[in-house]
């Protein structure tokens, strides 16, 4: 599966550049530095096989996308299912609007609102001011609530 290649050879990465690691930088900062350059290029040999008409191996969302089971997403077993429902679609519009986003706006709402990341630290990680991460995060949620129509009151 890409997802286990893509997690081992950023493990092995890591090990790779830990002489480059400075404590005086948070960790996560530095690590998420290496992930995203990895998925970048990851996703440039991809453009570039496509760009080569080379046979598929799947969709971009197939390959780089795994589905997250609604048993993991909702933990509260005992939902009626009419709310259970709900939430599935609500999952599913949400993933489907995130999506929707360029990558770079996908990123920045991620490691914002998923990861719970400051913005000096999102600065860091994409290697732009805290000015500028702010502006795509702005732009990003902006996009989002766009692409949710009816449901923008998630974001």
């Amino acid at each position: 599966m890409l997802a286990e290649d893509l997690l081992q050879t950023l493990f092995l990465q890591v090990h790779r550049a830990r002489e480059t690691y400075r404590p005086s930088a948070a960790f996560s900062t530095w690590i998420y530095t290496i992930a995203r350059h990895l998925v970048r290029d990851t996703l440039d040999k991809e453009r570039t096989r496509i760009g080569r008409k080379e046979p598929p191996h799947g969709s971009w969302r197939e390959a780089y996308e795994e589905p997250v089971p609604v048993e993991e997403r909702i933990a509260d077993v005992y939902i009626p299912a009419e709310t259970l429902l709900q939430r599935k679609d609500i999952a599913a519009r949400l993933q489907q609007a995130l999506l929707s986003l360029s990558l770079e706006q996908r990123e920045v709402i991620l490691l914002n609102k998923y990861e719970e990341l400051s913005f000096p630290e999102i600065a860091a990680i994409l290697g732009c001011s805290v000015t500028a991460a702010k502006v795509r995060a702005f732009r990003a949620l902006r996009a989002l609530r766009v692409a949710l129509g009816d449901m923008k009151d998630l974001c």
